[in-house]
């Protein structure tokens, strides 16, 4: 599976990233609304700096978080942090407003603290960030500390306790809801667990593993904007579990990482002794914590947890499945010579589906998983004459083949595609430049044409072409 920024391929697999706004679908959901203070979550935001030529880019505050003394807004790193890696922090704004995010009403509610960084050469977990709140944030209705997340009347649908539910096989088939900018609150199910999906960024590909797919009971359960939602139970009790955060999708599946591994994730990058728990620091009234599903029996309608018959589903697509994932990871990195670098990546895969409401399927590999994928990379520095301080890179990033259907009858080719770069170091060319440096990348050097993945027995999505990006960095 692999999934793009933009939502340009109907019925394959997106990233359901930050929408543009001027391409972003006419709602009239509270979601959509601005508030002044902000109180609900399950608002749209996006960061300041992340607009193109056609407008802002836009996702969903998921949530909010606390360390016990400082309060963040939860979103995904690509809608937070532009799809960062591990570069420097910077002060960027959070904003907050209807309609258009670059209208200069925009609302402060946030700065950028942490992200967990996006692997382009390795595994990754979570799509994640935080933001600090800023005074325009005041949680609740009417100011009463408890962080409601909203219904499309802009009422509380729910609020969100500290049961973080675990991502294992009880979970499927399990009842979940969302509340985004785009669908507002939706009703789905759990499909699977243990997914491990290829996605699609400006800057790359990131291979993300132990992944939970979620369907929608009536319709769809997200679309573009979503990202950042934040997927809990659905137990009618008002108080919900958290299970995910919401970050890719398709016409018929919603990709969440694991809410124990998003937690965990931002917990190490704030640092090793810090604890985050949901809900806004200094709470007055504590809210009752709602059971988190259990294995066993369940009740139907709008009761306790437990378990929910699930009706037959239709598509082949929604079948319910858990696979397990096994495999090697290979990475080394060294000078050739004085003046030459060399590194590569290589992650070996074994993935197979254990357990399916499709007997037939158990066994087999689940669709779109490779079997390998990894990278070469070469650095050359001139230090001599007047290209003293410029650096040439080239290298190569290949996926291996996978399967589009269940029954691996249909097979998707893998790709090879060729990436450069160009850097200069700008001391060289004068010392109180020291630590800038100037940057020029291209991605798919070659401008082949590739399917990113193929799904469904028939969808292909292609992959990006040509991309040359060229950049100024500074480090201290």
């Amino acid at each position: 599976m692999a999934f793009a920024r933009t939502g340009l391929f109907a019925g394959c697999l997106l990233l359901f990233s930050s929408l543009a706004v001027q391409a972003a679908k006419p709602v009239a959901l509270a979601q959509t609304q601005r508030q002044d203070p902000l109180g609900l979550m399950g608002a749209q935001a996006g960061n300041e700096a992340d607009y193109s030529s056609t407008g802002c880019f836009i996702g969903t505050i998921g949530s909010m978080v606390n360390d016990g003394t400082v309060n963040y807004l939860l979103s995904n790193n690509h809608v937070f942090a532009r799809s960062r890696g591990n570069t420097p922090p910077a002060p960027e704004k959070i904003l907050h407003v209807a309609a258009y995010l670059c209208d200069p009403s925009a609302l402060h509610v946030g700065t950028l603290s942490a992200w967990v960084p996006l692997d382009f050469s390795g595994s990754n977990y979570a799509d994640a960030a935080l933001a600090e709140i800023t005074d325009a944030v005041v949680p609740g209705v009417n100011g009463d500390d408890q962080v409601g997340h909203m219904a499309d009347d802009g009422s509380v649908a729910y609020y969100v306790s500290n049961s973080l539910v675990p991502a294992d096989s009880n979970l499927l088939g399990d009842p979940v809801q969302k509340t985004g900018r785009t669908t507002g609150l939706t009703q789905g199910v759990v499909s699977s667990i243990g997914v491990n999906v290829s996605v699609g960024y400006e800057g790359g590909s990131a291979y993300f593993v132990d992944q939970i797919v979620f369907s929608g009971s009536k319709g769809k359960f997200s679309d573009s904007g979503d990202s950042g939602s934040l997927i809990v139970t659905s137990t009618g009790t008002g108080v919900e579990a958290p299970v995910a955060l919401l970050f890719a999708g398709s016409n018929t599946a919603t990709i969440g990482n694991p809410i124990g591994l998003v937690i965990s994730e931002l917990e190490a990058e704030l640092g090793g002794n810090t604890t985050l728990s949901f809900g806004y620091s200094g709470t007055p009234a504590a809210i009752t914590a709602a059971e988190p599903p259990t294995s066993g029996g369940g009740g139907g309608g709008g009761g306790g947890g437990g378990h929910r018959s699930v009706p037959a589903l239709e598509n082949a697509s929604d079948r319910h499945q858990l696979a397990r994932p096994r495999g090697l990871e290979f990475e080394a990195r060294g000078n050739v010579t004085e003046n030459l670098e060399g590194i590569g990546a290589l992650t070996l895969l074994e993935t197979e589906v254990t357990k399916s409401t499709d007997a037939s399927t158990i066994g087999k590999r689940p669709q779109a998983a490779p079997q390998y994928y990894g990278s070469l990379w070469a650095n050359y520095g001139i230090d001599f004459g007047f290209l003293d301080g410029l650096s040439l890179g080239a290298g190569l990033r290949f996926v291996g083949s996978s399967y589009a259907d269940d029954a691996n009858t249909v097979k998707a080719d893998g790709y090879t595609l060729v990436d450069a770069a160009l850097n200069y170091d700008l001391e060289q060319f004068s010392p109180a430049l020291a630590g800038a440096e100037l940057t020029l990348n291209a991605n798919n050097l070659l401008d082949t044409d590739y399917y990113a993945s193929c799904t469904s027995g028939f969808y292909c999505q292609y992959g990006d072409g040509l991309q040359l990006l060229a950049g100024l960095r500074y480090k201290w």
